[in-house]
């Protein structure tokens, strides 16, 4: 199992499609990996589930099921706006070997 707080804190988008990409690989071989982040943007190419937290639990399921506009403005309050643009610029580094959709 592999926790990891906020780990695109600080990185550039070309690092963070790396760390994505080697992510989703130990994902693949059958670790576990838990992501605490604010980082909302990346969160539909690489997460099966999620956990939405503010002060408790809110949400939690399939990704596509919570990761909704309101289950987002329940969590952070007010409109979060829309990530898919976001979404299309963490493509893998390797379009190759892997799918995103």
């Amino acid at each position: 199992m592999l926790l990891l707080d906020e780990p695109f804190a600080g990185v550039d988008i070309k690092t963070e499609k790396i760390m994505i990409d080697l992510l989703m690989e130990l994902r693949e071989a059958g670790h576990t990996v838990l992501i605490s982040t604010h980082d909302l943007a990346s969160i539909t190419t690489f997460c099966d589930q999620v956990v939405l937290i503010n002060r408790s639990i809110l949400a939690y399921g399939d990704t596509s099921e919570v990761f909704t506009e309101e289950n987002l403005s329940r969590t952070f309050g007010g409109s979060v706006g829309d990530f898919s643009s976001a979404k299309s610029q963490l493509t893998p580094v390797n379009q190759e070997e892997q799918s995103w959709t």
